[in-house]
């Protein structure tokens, strides 16, 4: 398990942002638990597993709360990396409709592509 704390300060509006973050690993699954806790009262959950199906392929969902006002989201999450090709995708979990985000990098020779 480990534990992570954070905080800052903003001298022109005097406001001040702290979190806490705890995780947990279950190396032999690959499995990682992240929850995080914020001064702005927002509850931060992601469940990921990385290279157990493919190496270099990782797996995630996270998740937001805000108790205090009731929103609620979620994203799903796929990343694979490799010597010469790096791969992104994200998926926001909305009411309104899906919204995707991707992304791809192609190496050759020293020459790099992406879009």
């Amino acid at each position: 398990i480990e534990f992570n704390t954070a905080g800052h300060s903003n001298q022109e509006s005097g406001k001040v942002f702290g979190s806490l973050e705890t995780k947990y690993k279950v190396k032999d699954y690959g499995l990682s638990f992240t929850e995080k806790w914020n001064t702005d009262n927002t509850l931060y959950s992601e469940v990921s597993v990385q290279d157990k199906l493919l190496e270099g392929l990782k797996l995630a969902f996270e998740a937001t709360f805000a108790p205090q006002s009731g929103n609620k989201t979620g994203k799903f999450k796929a990343a694979y990396g490799h010597e010469n090709v790096k791969v992104d995708s994200d998926v926001n979990v909305d009411l309104n409709g899906p919204l995707i985000n991707a992304s791809a990098v192609l190496g050759y020779e020293g020459w790099l592509a992406g879009y």
